[in-house]
């Protein structure tokens, strides 16, 4: 199953989505359009440890900007260990 069959198959209007590794926020925006078409309170939150993929991240979130209340962004990596990319 994709990605876009999985989101439209399990995806409810208030869930929390957590993005982890958003890259350039392809999922992130997926994710965020679905909310906003189903209503309700769902947020993403988004974390991208990677400089130049956050400035891309941001971009794109402006880009969308109806959905930019939806997509909380966080500048850091998620794991076990603290290590550089």
């Amino acid at each position: 199953m994709d990605t876009l069959a999985f989101i439209e198959k399990f995806l409810a209007k208030d869930f929390v989505c957590f993005d982890i590794g958003a890259n350039v926020g392809g999922v992130s925006l997926l994710l965020a359009n679905r909310l906003d078409k189903m209503g309700g309170e769902g947020r993403v939150y988004a974390f991208e440890p990677a400089p130049s993929n956050l400035v891309a991240l941001y971009q794109n979130i402006r880009l969308n900007p109806r959905l930019s209340s939806r997509i909380c962004v966080f500048s850091t990596g998620v794991g076990k260990r603290k290590d550089e990319i």
